[in-house]
């Protein structure tokens, strides 16, 4: 049978299949349009949360770094005037042992020189000259043995120093890199077509079928 011959109840069953056919297109591609609206939303205020969180934690990182810096900027303070008070009082002490010492070789020398003239005997005989470079070698080795308690003075300072400033923490943390994520699903509009198109066709096929069916011989 041909489409001139198809009744009128045909006609009108096709025609109303046709018209429910794309307003059911058209219903599907507005919700495909719709699901994929809020699908991006969900995307973009996924990706807004990602980006936020790694704000928070490069804050605190920042905030951790800051105060390990100041920390260790007040232990390398705090260690260096230590070291100079130590030092001073190091180097203070020293010259007024040595000013003292010099004092005392000085009295020393004299009252060897005194002793010799009380007993006649003169300062430039070899007895004399022996007793005062006896007094002279110890007046030296005391001097060195100053010298070297000063020196081993001031490397326990230092040594205070580094020990000091070994507390110190650098293990400082790198900022976090925030990487954006793509979005790979359709856009509403990629999606509305797509979806359109699919009801179009489906509903174009459902069409055909009910021609062939209806030109077939009976």
């Amino acid at each position: 049978m041909a489409e001139g011959d198809w009744t009128q109840g045909q006609k009108d069953a096709f025609g109303a299949s046709m018209g429910l056919g794309i307003f059911g297109a058209l219903m599907s591609a507005r919700a495909a349009s719709a699901e994929a609206a809020a699908a991006r939303l969900k995307f973009e205020e996924e990706e807004l949360n990602r980006q936020l969180t790694n704000q928070v934690q490069n804050r605190n990182i920042a905030n951790d770094n800051a105060a390990k810096w100041m920390q260790n900027k007040r232990i390398a303070e705090t260690a260096a005037i230590t070291r100079a008070e130590n030092d001073f009082w190091i180097e203070f002490n020293f010259d007024n042992a040595a000013a003292t010492h010099g004092r005392n070789t000085q009295k020393i020398s004299d009252a060897v020189l005194m002793s010799m003239t009380q007993r006649n005997i003169n300062p430039r005989s070899g007895t004399a000259q022996a007793l005062l470079r006896s007094a002279a070698n110890r007046s030296t080795e005391k001097m060195q043995d100053m010298r070297i308690t000063k020196e081993n003075q001031l490397v326990a300072s230092e040594r205070k120093e580094s020990q000091a400033l070994a507390g110190r923490d650098f293990g400082f943390n790198d900022q976090i890199p925030f990487t954006p994520s793509h979005y790979g699903g359709p856009s509403p509009q990629a999606a509305f077509n797509m979806a359109l198109v699919s009801g179009l066709v489906s509903t174009g096929a459902s069409g055909a079928k009910m021609a062939f069916a209806a030109a077939s011989p009976k």
